[in-house]
């Protein structure tokens, strides 16, 4: 008699719950640690209704499943929920790059606006005009703060257009301009690897090395007819 699983890993609550989890950003390590605390949480698109309780996964058995490598699955079953599961992150994931290079391109071409709100206190002057230390109500200053009135002022601004995610967008999307971006790169990386000359500077400290020097400009000069200074100052 076959054993009956703790949870039934076919029901739409299971890959409901990997979608919610992918959705919010969360890595297949996350998901599976993610998945007990998200039993008995309350669900936003159903305000009556709450996610089950989910089995403990650990991220080596949620990778497992993922690949369709489950020992306790068959493997019909690993094959399709492996599958299923795959399907699910993609989709969870694609959505929330959607809605990162959304906001990324309007940011690149300075969409983006952001809005600051600025509240001011009126103040009102004493009835004490500042002569009483221990007045209670403006503690010598002669003015107090009105707590039910107030000033806002409200401040629109549009974000500068970002040159270095324009730049970005068109090397990944524009073949032209990802081909002249790709030869200018190489050019540059060209000139740096340029060798003009080479300095090589010997310094002789020990006498050995100075009878050495000595001994090697006397047989040049033997050679050549001159010392090596000679021909320097030539």
């Amino acid at each position: 008699m076959a054993i009956k699983p703790k949870f039934d890993y076919d029901s739409p609550d299971f890959y409901d719950a990997i979608r919610e989890l992918a959705s919010r950003g969360c890595t297949d390590s996350e998901i599976a640690n993610g998945m007990e605390m998200l039993s008995g949480e309350a669900r936003s698109s159903y305000p009556n209704d709450v996610w089950p309780d989910f089995p403990k996964l650990s991220p080596e058995t949620f990778s497992r499943m993922k690949n369709g490598k489950y020992k306790k699955w068959s493997d019909e079953q690993n094959a399709v929920r492996s599958e299923r599961i795959g399907q699910v992150l993609a989709r969870a994931r694609d959505k929330i790059n959607i809605a990162i290079r959304g906001t990324l391109i309007e940011m690149a071409l300075g969409k983006i606006k952001t809005t600051s709100i600025t509240y001011h206190k009126i103040r009102k002057k004493c009835e004490c005009k500042g002569k009483d230390n221990t007045c209670p109500q403006c503690g010598g200053t002669g003015w107090y703060d009105l707590s039910d009135r107030q000033i806002v002022e409200e401040r629109e601004q549009t974000v500068t257009p970002s040159l270095q995610l324009l730049t970005t967008w068109l090397h990944h999307h524009d073949p032209e301009w990802r081909r002249i971006d790709l030869l200018r790169h190489s050019e540059d990386n060209e000139d740096d690897l340029q060798i003009t000359g080479i300095d090589i500077n010997v310094v002789y400290s020990s006498k050995k090395d100075l009878e050495l020097q000595e001994n090697n400009q006397i047989q040049t000069k033997k050679r050549y007819g001159k010392s090596i200074k000679e021909q320097q100052r030539d």
